[in-house]
């Protein structure tokens, strides 16, 4: 995992909670349990994912969390 990703997990949930969403169509999110509303999976999988959308044109500097920076 790289450093600033490991850094933003630990940082305050009220930072964490700007990037939280399930809206794929944003550039930067933060997520988890990709499967847990899924009525073919007999349990979650549970999993914190700090996503970003790279390509074709990626995120300024300013769009992701600060430990990312």
């Amino acid at each position: 995992m790289l450093q600033g990703t490991r850094e933003f997990f630990e940082q305050d949930v009220e930072v964490k909670k700007q990037y939280y969403t399930r809206d794929t169509t944003k550039r930067v999110i933060d997520t988890s349990n990709f499967d847990l509303y899924s009525p073919s999976v007999p349990a979650a999988n549970w999993g914190d994912t700090l996503f970003c959308l790279m390509a074709p044109d990626p995120p300024s500097p300013k769009e992701l969390p600060t430990a990312c920076g």
